[in-house]
């Protein structure tokens, strides 16, 4: 059966054809590769449906485990929302999915990887008893068929193609002068998710060719190459440092709201330029996939979509944030560039859709290619991640160069950047530049206006190869250890002590031992005393940190976010200390105090950790 015959066939028949794949003709591309329509195979659809189940129920859990330990009615709210996209009728009862044994089990890095193929091949056992005549199709197992269908339909260009405008939420990020500065975020709908994602992922292995090197975010994996992540920004300035011994000049540049500033119409212009150089190479972006990317961008615009939202607080109020405001540099756009209708310009992207990741790679290819091209400098490192980049050379006035072109590529594409200052002495105030002048990138006691430090993607990098953590880094963790212990001093509302048994559910211990749970899994994921060794870091602070090295900053570091993980689980035990209630018999501990000690901590991350292995200067 094709996607031309008739719908009105048997549903078993339907699903096994979907399931083994349709017939989509395609235009044939000179160069040998995945074709687009390849992205939408019922497989490929199929695990990412899968994932984002898992995550949407990773939210829910979240929310669970607060009606867990409270009776308080207040943590019922979230019971009665039924958004779940879809997926309820999509797929099995978690009752019903496969359970792997403790050897297979130990193949997934985290519970999330693990869940994800619990459900794939649920899923896919369930095929295979229906396509034998085995079992007689579940209804979930249809509808699944059915939106599979529906999207692969869209991409065959059988039924009309639509993005409608994502949902927009607020998300707090500071209160400053009386206003709670907010950062949007857009949802899409289910299906057009989907498509959003999937063609993203064409669109980022059919570009990555063109790309330069010294792009390192949103970048596809090639066969037998390991995944490019910003770890990889921090062994090239460790391996360029390691290499020039003598002087280095370091610059800095932060754009200016990226996301929300990016011109639509040039965003449209770089894509037609790249893809008329990549059909050189021999690769012809398929006409659907740019249909998606058109209509991608017509589906949202931040000052006629968000913006505008400052004017209504009822917006914000059912997000429970009071004076809520998006921020925007309209006036310094109007100045700078659209000094006429920049309320009619077509401008921002999504920030949170798959699609944006690729843009910002797009746009600032045109930017990386004025820093580097026809400058064959091996003294010159330029890395861009996203829209943060450094610029590191042996001589100030190239390095300042390559700083011009690049504020000159950025004006290109009207974008704003912060002024990079001048650097006359290293104290307090570089820190709080967020662009920097050529400065002088080695020991300060030898020279003023030297600078020990240069900061990229999370990590501080000291001139002697040393590696610590960014300080705002360490602030947001401790401060989301302390939103974490609020969580369940606010669930049983500790303050009311005459009731406080009435609105926890849990004992004394059973709290005490939830909240320390919680924060170690946060802090260095699910460990045990019986293989803390040789657990794989994974979905938790530490793996966003793998080039932390021993050495007596880092020690200190981590050092203060185990004490503050302390300080929070004991001002929980001090809150909760008139709660007597008795345990329900679940999950109670023997001892109000256990040993989460060592093996359970943050520096245990760098404890045993071998220098050499990470830190190419100590080689």
């Amino acid at each position: 059966m094709t996607l031309h015959e008739s719908p009105y066939v048997s549903s078993a028949h339907l699903c096994v054809s979907i399931w083994y794949g349709i017939y989509l003709s395609t235009t044939p591309t000179l160069f040998f590769m995945k074709a687009y329509e390849d992205y939408f195979s019922s497989e490929s659809i199929i695990k990412l449906l899968c994932r984002q189940r898992i995550k949407l129920a990773k939210k829910r859990h979240e929310k669970h485990l607060l009606r867990d330990i409270s009776l308080h009615g207040s943590t019922k709210r979230h019971l009665g929302i039924k958004k779940d996209y879809g997926f309820s009728s999509m797929f099995p009862p978690r009752r019903t999915w496969v359970r792997f044994n403790n050897i297979q089990r130990l193949k997934y890095k985290n519970s999330s990887d693990l869940n994800v193929a619990a459900l794939y091949y649920t899923i896919l056992e369930t095929h295979k008893l229906v396509s034998s005549s085995k079992l007689f199709p579940p209804d979930w197992y249809l509808n699944l068929q059915t939106f599979i269908l529906s999207v692969q339909k869209e991409i065959a260009g059988l039924t009309p193609l639509k993005l409608q405008p994502p949902e927009t939420r607020p998300i707090k990020k500071e209160i400053e002068g009386g206003l709670t500065i907010c950062r949007p975020i857009s949802t899409y709908k289910l299906k057009e998710r989907i498509i959003i994602s999937l063609t993203a992922k064409y669109l980022i292995k059919s570009f990555d060719p063109i790309f330069r090197d010294s792009s390192l975010a949103f970048r596809a994996t090639q066969p037998g190459a390991k995944l490019i992540t910003h770890h990889d920004a921090i062994e090239k300035i460790l391996e360029y440092r390691k290499t020039n011994e003598g002087a280095i000049w370091a610059a800095e540049c932060d754009i200016k709201k990226f996301f929300d500033c990016i011109n639509h119409r040039l965003i449209k212009l770089s894509f037609t330029c790249l893809s008329k150089k990549l059909l050189v190479k021999g690769i012809d972006i398929a006409p659907k996939a740019k249909e998606v990317f058109v209509k991608y961008l017509n589906s949202y615009t931040f000052n006629k979509q968000v913006f505008t939202l400052n004017s209504n607080q009822e917006f914000f109020k059912k997000f429970k944030l009071e004076n809520g405001c998006f921020e925007w540099p309209s006036s310094k756009l109007e100045s700078e560039f659209y000094p006429v209708n920049l309320d009619k310009t077509a401008i921002g992207v999504p920030q949170g859709g798959a699609i944006s990741c690729f843009i910002a790679n797009l746009i600032l290819h045109k930017v990386d290619d004025l820093v580097l091209r026809k400058r064959q400098d091996k003294d010159l490192l330029y890395l861009r991640f996203c829209d943060d980049m450094i610029i590191l050379h042996t001589d100030k006035n190239k390095c300042q160069v390559a700083l011009n072109h690049y504020l000159k590529g950025v004006k290109q594409i009207k974008l704003l950047v912060h002024e990079p200052a001048q650097i006359s002495d290293y104290n307090k105030e570089f820190w709080e530049t967020k662009s920097k002048a050529p400065y002088k990138w080695a020991n300060k006691t030898e020279a003023k206006g030297n600078v020990p430090w240069l900061a990229f993607v999370g990590y501080q990098i000291k001139y002697n190869g040393f590696i610590r953590v960014r300080k705002k880094s360490l602030e947001a963790e401790i401060k989301k250890q302390g939103e974490k212990t609020n969580q369940v001093l606010k669930a049983v509302r500790a303050t009311d002590k005459t009731n406080i048994n009435k609105n926890s559910r849990k004992s004394f211990n059973q709290q005490v031992y939830a909240i320390e749970s919680r924060l170690i899994s946060m802090a260095v994921g699910r460990v045990a005393l019986h293989n803390f060794k040789d657990k794989t870091f994974s979905l938790c602070w530490t793996n966003g940190f793998k080039h932390l090295d021993y050495n007596v900053v880092v020690k200190s570091q981590l050092k203060s976010l185990d004490r503050s993980r302390s300080k929070q689980i004991n001002r929980l035990k001090l809150k909760l200390s008139s709660l007597s209630k008795k345990s329900d018999g679940k999950g109670e501990v023997a001892k109000p105090v256990r040993y989460f000690g060592y093996p359970f901590s943050y520096y245990r991350f760098i404890k045993n950790k071998e220098i050499a292995s990470l830190n190419p200067l100590s080689q």
